[in-house]
C-alpha cells in the first residue's frame, strides 16, 4: 500500500518530507521503483506577471522537446488563473480549465464588465439587460418586457426607451423608483469613467451596485471565489492603467479574449486548482503562487488543523507529477483589487523541502540595462497581428515577452537566469523580502526568436530582422531635453533618464512617444517591470 506507481524519487522524498511536518498524520513511508529523475525546479520571480510568463515559456520548452506531453498548472485559488492564462495565450497554446471556466468567461467577471461596458455605451442593449438586475434590484421581468416593447415601438435603445419612459411616468411607482435609482447611478458613475483610474471605477461599481455586499452576505466558499475572481479583475484593470490604456482599450481585449476561449478537451495544458488536481496525474505539474497568505491560505495561518490541510493539499499536488516537478512564488503580487503590489514571504512548504531535491532559478537584473524599443522590423510586427491576440496590451510593439533560459546562458539582454543546486536564502526569505531586480532585460529560452515589439539591440542570430531600423509606424524618440506635460523639475529628459514615480519608485525611461500632452512614456521600474504611462498624469521627476 506503501508503493508509489507515478512519481519519481525525488518527487516523492521532496512530498514526503513537506507532509510529515503534519502532527496528526499517521505516518507512512511511501516508495517507488522509479528512478531519482529530474530534480525540482524552484522559480523565484519578481511580481506575477514575470511568474506567469516564466511558467508559459518553460512549458513551450517541455512541448518542444516532447510534442506529446501534458502538463497541469495547479494554483490554490482560482483567480490565480488570469495571469497564467494571459501568459499562455501569447504562445497561441491551447489550454482547457478544469473543473471551471475561463477566467473571462466567469459569471461574476462578465458581469462587471457589462456594468463598465454600459458605462462607456449604454446603448448595448444586450448588456443592459445583463446588469439592471444584478443583484435584485426590484426590477423584474414585466417591466423590462414593457421596456422592451416601447422601445421596438418608438425605434428606440433599451436604455433611451427607460430614459423616456422615466421621463412620462410610464412604469409602475415602485418599478419607477428602482430603474431611477439605477439610471442615476450609472449616469453618475458614466461621467468619471473617462477621467479616473478604471480599478477605482469597478471598486465603485461593486460597492454602489451591492455586489460585493450580496456575496458577503452569502459568504459561502463559492461567494469567496467570486468575490476573488472580481478583485483580480481590478488587479488586471489597474495593470491596464499604468500601461495607460484607456478603458475601451481595456474592453476591447477582454472581449477578444472571451471570443477566443473554446473549451478543447484535448488541449495538452491543463489549468486547475489544487482541489480539483485529486486522483489526476501528468508527466510535467507547475505549482504557481507558493506564498504565504496564498498558500498556504491566508484563512488557515490562525488554525493548526486548517495548515495541516493545506500541507495535505500540497502534497496531492506536489506527486500529481509524473517526471518533473515545478514549483513558483513570486516576491511582489497585488493581493487586494486594484491596490498597490505587496511584497510576498516565500511558502514555509518550500523550505521543508529538502534543499539538494530542488534546483532554485531567480530572475537577475541585466548589466548596463538598455532597451532600443524604436528599431522593430516589419517581420516582428507581422508576426504579432498574425498571434491569437494581437490588441495593443500584450501582442503589440510595446510589450515584451519575457523568455527565460532554463540552461542559465545569458539571454538577449545579458541578463542571467541565477541557478544554484540548492535555494539559497535570497531564494527563500521567511522574513521580509530583499530589494526587486529590473526585470526588463530577463533572457529568453533555446532558439526561439525574440518576442513581437522586443529588440535587444544585440547583433546575434537570435536576433536577426530585429536590427533593421525604425519601422514604419513608430513615433520617433522625443530629443533629449524636451520636456513633455507632467514630467516636473525640467532638465533633460530622454532615453535613458532616471525618474521617480510616487508609486513604482526610481526608474528608466526607455522610450517616448507622440508630443505635448499626448506624450506618452515608457519606465522600467525595478520589481514592476515596463509601465507605460501618460506624461499628463504621470507625476514623475527627473532625477
Amino acid at each position: 500500500l506503501e508503493q508509489n506507481y507515478r512519481s519519481t524519487k525525488n518527487i516523492l522524498e521532496a512530498a514526503s518530507a513537506v507532509v510529515a511536518q503534519n502532527t496528526e498524520r499517521i505516518g507512512k513511508t511511501l516508495w517507488t521503483e522509479s528512478d531519482a529523475g529530474a530534480k525540482i525546479t524552484l522559480y523565484e520571480a519578481p511580481d506575477a506577471e514575470n511568474e506567469a510568463l516564466w511558467i508559459a515559456d518553460s512549458i513551450e520548452t517541455l512541448f518542444a522537446r516532447d510534442p506529446r506531453t501534458h502538463v497541469a498548472v495547479l494554483y490554490r485559488t482560482n483567480s490565480q488563473s488570469r495571469q497564467i492564462e494571459e501568459a499562455l495565450r501569447r504562445y497561441g497554446r491551447k489550454y482547457i480549465v478544469v473543473g471551471g471556466f475561463s477566467f473571462y468567461q466567469r459569471s461574476e467577471v462578465r458581469d462587471l464588465l457589462a456594468y463598465l461596458k454600459i458605462l462607456v455605451s449604454p446603448h448595448d442593449s444586450i448588456g443592459l439587460l445583463r446588469i439592471i438586475n444584478t443583484p435584485a434590484r426590484g426590477i423584474g421581468r414585466t417591466t423590462m418586457e414593457q421596456a422592451e416593447q416601447y422601445a421596438l415601438q418608438h425605434e428606440l435603445s433599451l436604455w433611451s426607451a427607460i430614459e423616456r419612459m422615466l421621463e412620462e411616468h410610464a412604469f409602475s411607482s415602485r418599478a419607477e423608483a428602482a430603474l431611477a435609482a439605477f439610471h442615476r447611478m450609472m449616469t453618475e458613475l458614466a461621467a468619471q469613467v473617462e477621467s479616473r483610474p478604471l480599478s477605482e471605477t469597478l471598486t465603485e461599481l461593486l460597492e454602489r451596485t451591492g455586489y460585493r455586499k450580496m456575496l458577503e452576505e452569502e459568504g459561502t466558499e463559492d461567494a469567496r471565489t467570486r468575490l476573488g475572481n472580481m478583485d483580480e479583475l481590478i488587479n488586471a484593470a489597474a495593470d491596464a492603467t499604468d500601461r495607460g490604456e484607456t478603458v475601451r482599450d481595456f474592453l476591447d481585449h477582454a472581449a477578444l479574449v472571451a471570443d477566443s476561449d473554446s473549451l478543447d478537451e484535448r488541449a495538452p495544458v491543463s489549468l486547475l486548482t489544487m482541489h480539483n488536481a485529486k486522483g489526476l496525474e501528468f508527466p510535467a505539474v507547475f505549482i504557481a503562487g507558493l506564498e504565504e497568505g496564498l498558500f498556504p491560505h491566508s484563512r488557515s495561518l490562525d488554525s493548526e488543523n486548517a495548515m495541516e490541510e493545506e500541507r495535505r493539499l500540497c502534497y496531492v499536488g506536489m506527486t500529481r507529477a509524473e517526471q518533473k516537478l515545478h514549483l513558483s512564488w513570486a516576491r511582489y503580487r497585488r493581493r487586494f483589487g486594484g491596490g498597490m503590489p505587496e511584497a510576498s514571504i516565500a511558502s514555509r512548504f518550500l523550505s521543508e523541502v529538502p534543499k539538494e531535491l530542488m534546483d532554485a532559478l531567480r530572475a537577475e537584473p541585466p548589466r548596463g540595462f538598455g532597451v532600443d524599443l524604436t528599431a522593430e522590423s516589419w517581420e516582428v510586427r507581422e508576426t504579432a497581428r498574425k498571434n491569437l491576440y494581437t490588441g495593443k496590451t500584450y501582442n503589440s510593439v510595446d510589450s515584451i515577452r519575457q523568455f527565460f533560459d532554463v540552461k542559465g546562458q545569458p539571454g538577449a539582454s545579458g541578463a542571467p537566469v541565477v541557478r544554484s543546486n540548492t535555494p539559497s536564502q535570497s531564494a527563500l526569505p521567511m522574513g521580509a523580502p530583499r530589494g526587486i531586480p529590473q526585470t526588463g532585460g530577463v533572457p529568453q529560452t533555446g532558439n526561439r526568436p525574440a518576442a513581437p515589439g522586443f529588440n535587444t539591440g544585440l547583433n546575434t542570430g537570435l536576433n536577426k530582422g530585429l536590427n533593421t531600423g525604425s519601422s514604419a509606424g513608430v513615433n520617433p524618440p522625443r530629443m533629449p531635453g524636451s520636456m513633455p506635460p507632467g514630467v516636473k523639475k525640467a532638465r533633460k529628459f530622454g532615453p535613458g533618464s532616471t525618474v521617480e514615480h510616487a508609486k513604482y519608485g526610481r526608474g528608466t525611461v526607455l522610450r517616448l512617444e507622440g508630443t505635448g500632452e499626448d506624450t506618452k512614456i515608457t519606465v522600467s521600474f525595478p520589481g514592476f517591470g515596463l509601465k507605460k504611462l501618460i506624461a499628463k498624469y504621470a507625476g514623475i521627476k527627473v532625477e
